[in-house]
């Protein structure tokens, strides 16, 4: 596709290039394009297509209709045919192809559709995390300031609700599940367990007051926790904590879609649409990814000792004290050199001493470089011959 056959001497006179194909493709196009190699730009050609009733595409689509047909009429296998009734038998059997392929595109683009959605929630989520990270090292607001922190405490809130909603849901206290709540709270973090007890929640009449009373409780256990470290620690557990929640529940459910795209392929057998079921089953998945993103937050800074993180802060700045200590000699060096300092200091024997100085990165200057249109095939040749840059300098 997109190179001309040059006919050689005397070729044309013959007939021009002949294009035999051995078989006819699933899609019109690439046969199209097989025979557009033949009379090109005027020049006589042909072509010619011989197909085989075993062929797959004959085989799928008609072939054993065409070949019931030739053994009824006894005609020889080694006979060629050329009939209209073969030629359409064929191009409605690409016709046929080509529309299932283009069903099956435009099923994995809806599909994607779906991902799609998904991602961008995510990204954006994610996004926002770290502009308020950067927002935070340029402020110099104490912790419990922070947008992210107050995300962390609602995440908190809506942890609880959803536990309180779970097992004490109902309005008869006989009802609730108190055992279940006292394990969970002691789960979150051992200390719970001594406040939170069955006889404790029991004592409350409405769902209402038992989630006023551990929303307050887990609230003012981690402010207090905050309270007891440093404000850049703090933060710098809360950045680290909530982007890789993110992460790793992300990477979870891509594959976890993964796996539902291959298994919905089969719910065509109970009569509904895998389209359909895919984005049902993919939206309560991904709301049951947003509830494990905030879940596993809680619970690794509840549990978490910000002593870890310390050293992370440590390093990190030692890191960039080491960075901005190193300089480059060689520009320095030449500074030296075009004040004249440098030659000096060679005369006498004395090592010079190496200063970082802003004014290095101004010296270097960006090459220069000159743009040149791009010559195309049908253009005229630069070389001043008249002819086409394809037939010229651009064979």
């Amino acid at each position: 596709r997109g190179t001309d056959i040059k006919l050689g001497e005397g070729v044309a006179e013959l007939g021009g290039l002949c294009i035999l194909g051995t078989e006819r493709h699933e899609a019109r196009r690439i046969d199209n394009q097989l025979r557009g190699r033949a009379g090109r730009q005027g020049d006589p050609g042909e072509s010619r297509f011989f197909v085989s009733m075993e062929d797959e595409l004959m085989r799928l689509f008609g072939g054993d209709r065409l070949k019931n047909m030739m053994e009824r009429l006894n005609v020889p296998e080694d006979q060629p045919l050329e009939n209209r009734i073969v030629s359409r038998s064929i191009e409605s059997a690409q016709k046929r192809v080509e529309g299932r392929n283009f069903d099956i595109r435009k099923h994995v683009v809806q599909c994607d559709d779906v991902m799609n959605k998904h991602r961008e929630i995510m990204y954006t989520r994610r996004k926002k995390i770290l502009e308020r990270i950067a927002a935070t090292e340029e402020n110099s607001q104490s912790a419990e300031e922070k947008p992210l922190h107050q995300d962390i405490l609602e995440a908190m809130r809506r942890e609880i609700a959803a536990l309180v909603q779970a097992h004490a849901g109902n309005d008869d206290p006989e009802q609730w599940n108190a055992a279940e709540i006292a394990e969970t709270m002691a789960a979150l973090h051992p200390s719970f367990a001594d406040t939170v007890t069955t006889e404790r929640i029991r004592t409350f009449q409405e769902s209402e007051k038992v989630q006023e009373f551990l929303e307050e409780l887990v609230v003012t256990f981690y402010e207090e926790k905050c309270k007891n470290q440093e404000s850049s620690i703090v933060q710098r557990a809360e950045h680290i904590v909530t982007l890789r929640s993110i992460d790793m529940h992300w990477m979870n459910h891509i594959d976890d879609m993964a796996h539902l795209r291959e298994q919905v392929a089969f719910s065509g057998f109970a009569q509904r649409d895998p389209l359909i079921e895919y984005k049902d089953q993919g939206f309560r998945r991904f709301r049951q990814l947003l509830v494990s993103i905030d879940s596993s937050i809680v619970r690794m800074l509840l549990q978490a000792d910000f002593e870890q993180f310390a050293a992370q802060i440590f390093m990190r700045n030692a890191q960039n004290a080491l960075e901005n200590a190193q300089t480059n000699e060689d520009q320095i060096s030449a500074e030296l050199t075009e004040t004249g300092a440098g030659s000096h200091l060679e005369n006498t024997g004395e090592n010079p001493i190496v200063v970082k100085t802003g004014a290095s990165k101004a010296m270097s200057t960006p090459q220069q470089t000159q743009q040149v249109s791009k010559i195309g095939r049908n253009d005229m040749c630069p070389c001043g011959s008249g002819k086409k840059y394809k037939k010229c300098c651009g064979k």
